[in-house]
């Protein structure tokens, strides 16, 4: 498994990467559910499933008095991630300047430009960018589940 400090961190293009993006602390049925079809998309189509995290959670740095109790620390998290299949984790690192950025400009800049998905998975209630902002299914760059 490779790992990753950091998006702007990657060394090269990743080969036909198939990508989720959550937090994915202790990793629960829910996330279980799309890193199994992140990690057989990836093999079916012979590309690399990819898991995109965040450390520290994002609640840590916006709001720390209502930041959840995490099960897992970073470390664990990786492997819980490697355990279960994924080929490389990008963890970014979630700061004030970070959280500043608009939805469009995540898929524009980070997505599009470093990671450059074939397919991404979230969700159902995934939500990101500045003020958690939405790409709905009337955006046309994209909808909830694959993109």
């Amino acid at each position: 498994m490779h790992y990753v400090r950091g998006s702007e961190e990657l060394k090269g293009p990743l080969y036909h990467p198939v990508v989720t993006i959550g937090n994915f602390d202790g990793l629960h049925v829910g996330h279980r559910a799309i890193i199994e079809t992140v990690v057989e998309r990836a093999r079916h189509l012979g590309g690399e499933a990819v898991a995109y995290t965040f450390y520290p959670h994002p609640r840590q740095v916006l709001t720390p008095d209502r930041a959840p109790r995490l099960l897992t620390t970073i470390e664990q998290r990786v492997e819980l991630l490697r355990a279960a299949g994924v080929d490389t984790v990008i963890v970014e690192p979630f700061t004030d300047e970070f959280s500043k950025m608009s939805a469009e400009d995540f898929i524009r800049k980070v997505l599009h430009q470093r990671i450059r998905p074939v397919e991404v998975y979230v969700g159902y209630d995934f939500h990101f960018g500045r003020d958690r902002e939405v790409l709905g299914d009337d955006h046309p760059r994209g909808h909830r589940g694959c993109w």
